[in-house]
């Protein structure tokens, strides 16, 4: 299955993103404002920011918010739902950013390092743009650290998108963060469930059938270990997600 360039995936479906329930959940909206311990003055640059959901949050307690997407569509609609509270938009790669070293004393990144090409130059990128003692909030999906489910879930997230790279291991996001000189200050993961057609609903056809044939497939054992469950209303699946906070020293 080719992997496709997220501005084919994203630029479509631009609208989708500013209005789903997985981008507008207040939750981890709010779970990632409290890492973030924004104040006023506070500069702040949201990466792959979408349709500009995690950088709104800091404009409202007083930043001044850069967000940066490689996607012209995703920054149009960040554009209309954002441009009031004084969102800046830039279009850039987040691997090649086009900021001095120490430019900002916070660094946002939500639902989106899963996508990204290459992730080691994408976190030397969002590193150097950080100020020495300036923090990155990331929430992104994950898998648990479980081979099967690890391996089933990234396949499964490549079928619903094909512009998905991988989901990491909470272990893996400690070794990256390391790697590039960030000291990880807090890390969580949740667990959010949903109905199997948020696999289906936006994939293509052909995708949509074989996430479906793959999830009947499962016996009762794997289906556990991926916390999938079914019942008269249908087939639910756990999604899970890493939350962290990590700092340039």
């Amino acid at each position: 299955m080719p992997r496709v360039d997220p501005r084919q995936t994203f630029g479509g479906k631009a609208r989708f993103y500013a209005t789903s329930e997985v981008h507008t959940e207040e939750r981890s909206l709010a779970a990632m404002s409290r890492l973030a311990r924004v104040s006023p003055g506070t500069r702040v640059l949201d990466v792959a920011t979408g349709a500009g959901h995690a950088g709104a949050r800091p404009i409202e307690e007083g930043a001044a918010v850069i967000g940066l997407d490689i996607t012209l569509p995703m920054l149009l609609e960040a554009q209309g739902l954002y441009e009031a509270k004084g969102l800046m938009l830039i279009q850039a790669d987040v691997a090649r950013m086009p900021f001095p070293d120490g430019t900002f004393d916070l660094g946002v990144s939500r639902r989106a390092p899963h996508h990204f090409p290459d992730i080691d130059a994408c976190l030397r990128s969002m590193r150097n743009a950080l100020k020495p003692g300036g923090a990155l909030v990331i929430d992104d999906r994950s898998v648990p650290e479980d081979d099967f489910a690890d391996r089933t879930i990234n396949h499964l997230d490549a079928l619903h998108d094909r512009s998905h790279v991988r989901d990491y291991r909470p272990s893996e996001w400690r070794g990256m963060l390391e790697r590039h000189g960030l000291v990880l200050e807090h890390m969580e993961t949740y667990e959010r469930r949903r109905p199997l057609d948020s696999l289906t609903r936006t994939a293509l056809e052909e995708d949509a059938r074989e996430i479906e044939r793959g999830v009947r497939s499962l016996d009762e054992g794997e289906r556990a270990r991926l916390g999938i469950e079914e019942d008269k209303d249908g087939i639910t699946v756990t999604h899970w997600f890493v939350l962290l906070r990590a700092v340039r020293p």
